[in-house]
């Protein structure tokens, strides 16, 4: 988090106590990151960085206000971009390099990209309240540039208030009363941003987080701090402290109590609204009522102490490199036991001290830079970030070239794509791809043409979650070798007519839209002699792309008695969309559950990721142990088949599982990319076995 006051700079208002307490955010904000149940409210040390942030620029330019007010903004700017760029392009190219060797694009990474190359232009915040990630949500957790975001809201934030500051200073340094039309202003938009911020808690949470909108009141906090210190006529920030520290120490011990209470307890729910309010007023305290000079003050001397002012003095830098070790370790060694905490945090010391010595501080002394006018500072420092966001971007785009992760380098056997690969000898029509929209959701559509024989008039229709995208290979390898049309119906993470609950209680009730209009889509295409395929996962995860999951957990939900009623009811509501389908003259097939694994085996391919603790439930498992696993899925389905001569069900799990035992390998080909969807070569592995069951459902019983 960038400030501006340093004692090295001349400043006759330089305040110890401030870089102290930037110490302490930047040490909770550390400590979250690092492993959050340390310090579960830790991340509001963002909160207090930005009231400091405010207060003390809002300081820098209290004795500017001679300047014109070209000079006034511009010199601003420049002063911004000399202290804020260097050391983030310096972070930023180097994340970008380690990403590109060390992580595989994917799911996990998939907007690490855009994050990066936005956080060059301080608009990171900007692109992640576009995203269905919140903070606390576990892909953000593997995005190395997420922590941007802060600095964006702070950027964007002074694009605006140094005018109402220009405006503030200059009347105020003439007398006229009229400067607090501009207090006035800052303090109706920090009431308009407070309220906003209310609002945005509940209806759309990734502004509440991300967005200027609703932390414009914790930057303005600071400014404000400021300036009613000035109103009194105190005119250095040393003045300010004096002016305020009238209320007495117990103020100041009470904002400490304050800071620690918002840093233990911080629920994440109920934040940034109303709990961020906490962090903020503690600051405010601290910064205002910390007493006149240490040892008189016991609080003012805590935060004065050496060792925090030298951490705060590297909190900048302590906090660009932080977030992406720690992302980079979760890619590569992860945190399995304390040796990897702490490399992880000597690598994040080591990286600051290096940035703040060899970049931050030359770069900010610089006679040379300081003696050039302000608008060839301005255009440099624009030069340099361009070019380095330019320079990230071919990094991205030679990604195949530079990458150590075999799962790229072999990418056409771990990607599963909209396309088959390798099995063009079959082929017999070339195929279009085509993309339509229906509420909720989106179709993939196959559709054959130039066939060098008839045809199968048979329309094939795939309703999943994630697993019905999964397949999308195969389901393009059928039009083609086939001549069918093929439409997929694909919503991640709602399983249709997946027989663990009905689809109204699917993820809290989100999954009933989409897939009541997927299923309603269906219905109106469907004709005489089409066939109905229904991948979705049907039973528990042992593990998902960042975590494994407590497997004994996982084995008791499968035969609960709720999940045993809740299953009775699915199969009820299977029943009808079947019959649907079979007046229809359609045949339906589902997919029995195929094997699963307890750890996911992109993350576990290559000599720098196989001993991450995610890797610790290995990539087999027993055919027997699995089988009797998904027995009560198999059981549901087969009371679907009984009673229905239109339903049949397909088994992928012969065609992946061999001696006994069911690998995510087959020799060194992946068949799986994690723990549940299979790879680009397990879509191959499967297409027979598929095409078989599907051709076995059509009118003439064959293709």
């Amino acid at each position: 988090m960038p400030l501006n006051h340093h004692p090295n700079e001349t400043h006759s208002g330089y305040l110890a106590h401030v870089d102290g307490l930037r110490a302490l955010a930047v040490l909770a904000v550390i400590v979250y990151h690092l492993h959050a149940p340390w310090l579960p409210g830790g991340f509001a040390g963002v909160d207090v960085f930005f009231v400091i942030s405010g207060y003390v620029v809002t300081a820098s330019l209290a004795s500017r206000s001679h300047e014109s007010i070209g000079r006034f903004i511009s010199g601003f700017y420049a002063r911004r971009l000399i202290r804020v760029a260097p050391a983030l392009v310096v972070m930023l190219l180097a994340t970008v390099l380690a990403c590109v060797l060390f992580v595989p694009p994917g799911w996990l990474s998939g907007v690490n990209e855009k994050t990066a190359l936005f956080a060059f232009f301080g608009l990171s915040n900007v692109l992640l309240t576009q995203t269905t990630e919140a903070y606390f949500a576990p892909r953000t957790e593997y995005n190395a540039s997420t922590h941007t975001w802060s600095l964006g809201v702070e950027e964007q934030f002074y694009l605006i208030v140094p005018v109402l500051l220009f405006g503030w200073f200059s009347l105020r340094s003439r007398g006229s009363r009229r400067a607090m039309i501009f207090a006035a202003l800052i303090v109706a938009l920090a009431l308009a941003s407070l309220l906003f911020a209310r609002w945005a808690q509940t209806n759309v949470p990734l502004h509440a987080f991300y967005s200027l909108a609703s932390r414009f009141w914790e930057l303005a906090a600071g400014v404000l701090l400021f300036l009613f210190a000035h109103a009194r006529n105190e005119r250095t920030a040393q003045g300010s402290v004096r002016g305020f520290n009238t209320i007495g120490q117990g103020s100041a011990l009470a904002a400490l109590a304050l800071l620690v209470v918002s840093y233990i307890y911080t629920p994440i729910a109920q934040f940034p609204w109303p709990y961020a309010i906490l962090a903020v007023a503690a600051a405010v305290l601290l910064i205002g009522f910390a007493g006149e000079h240490p040892p008189r003050d016991f609080v003012r001397s805590l935060l004065a102490n050496p060792v925090l002012v030298m951490i705060g003095l590297r909190s900048y830098s302590l906090y660009l490199w932080h977030w992406p070790v720690f992302v980079l370790m979760r890619w590569t060694a992860g945190f399995g036991s304390g040796i990897h905490y702490a490399i992880a945090l000597a690598l994040t010391i080591v990286l600051a001290e290096c940035s703040y010595r060899f970049v931050e501080q030359p770069i900010r002394k610089s006679p040379w830079l300081r003696a050039r006018p302000i608008w060839l500072q301005l255009v440099l420092l624009l030069s340099m970030v361009a070019g380095a966001a330019l320079f990230a971007h071919v990094l991205f785009a030679l990604r195949p070239q530079l990458t150590q992760s075999l799962v790229l380098k072999n990418g056409s056997d771990w990607y599963a794509g909209v396309q088959m690969t390798k099995m063009e000898s079959t082929r017999r029509c070339q195929v279009d791809l085509r993309y339509r929209a229906i509420e909720g959701s989106s179709v993939v559509e196959y559709h054959p043409r130039d066939c060098t024989q008839a045809p199968l008039e048979t329309q094939l229709f795939a309703l999943g979650d994630s697993h019905a995208g999964a397949y999308l290979m195969m389901f393009d390898q059928f039009a083609a070798e086939t001549g069918a049309v093929v439409r997929v119906y694909h919503v991640p993470g709602c399983g249709v007519l997946a027989l663990s609950f009905p689809m109204a209680d699917v993820s809290g009730g989100a999954c009933r839209q989409p897939t009541k209009s997927a299923l309603d889509d269906v219905s109106a295409l469907l004709k005489q002699g089409d066939v109905v395929f229904l991948p979705s996962l049907r039973v528990n995860r042992f593990s998902d792309q960042w975590m494994r999951f407590d497997e004994r957990v996982a084995r008791s939900e499968m035969v609960s008695d709720p999940m045993k009623g809740s299953r009775a009811r699915a199969v009820v509501e299977a029943s009808t969309w079947l019959s649907g389908f079979a007046a229809r003259g359609a045949q339906t097939i589902f997919e029995y559950p195929k094997p699963i694994f307890r750890s996911p085996p992109f993350r576990c391919a290559d000599y720098f990721n196989r001993n991450n603790e995610v890797c610790g439930g290995g990539l087999t498992i027993q055919l027997s142990d699995f089988l009797n696993y998904r027995l009560p899925v198999v059981v549901a389905i087969d009371s679907l088949i009984a009673s229905n001569a239109s339903v049949s069900a397909w088994d992928p799990t012969p065609a992946l599982c061999t001696d006994g035992k069911c690998s995510a390998y087959r020799g060194t080909t992946p068949l799986y990319y994690d723990g549940d969807h299979v790879s680009a070569a397990g879509n191959r592995v499967l297409f027979p076995s598929f095409k078989d069951a599907v051709c076995g459902r059509t009118p003439r019983g064959r293709c």
